[in-house]
């Protein structure tokens, strides 16, 4: 393959995943200013920046604590979830 053409592919994927990325915080924005500006409750209010806040953190908590520093080092975990 022609580098033009992988820097084409790879433009496109960028493009893509950016796109699903501000469509989702574009989706969890909406739902927070309706739940602002149809509720006085502080509760309901809290829950709608806490939550989305949460998930995040967990998600990229997740990610960061399942990639291996260095693979095959002693201490790690294998493909199957055992200790080396």
């Amino acid at each position: 393959m022609s580098p033009t053409i992988v820097l084409v592919l790879l433009a496109a994927v960028a493009a893509i995943l950016l796109w699903k990325v501000l469509l989702t915080a574009g989706c969890i924005g909406v739902v927070q200013w309706i739940a602002v500006t149809h509720s006085d409750d502080a509760t309901v209010q809290l829950v709608a920046f806490a939550l989305p806040a949460l998930l995040i953190a967990a998600v990229l908590h997740r990610v960061r604590t399942s990639r291996n520093a260095v693979p095959g080092h002693v201490g790690t975990f294998d493909r199957k979830g055992f200790r080396r």
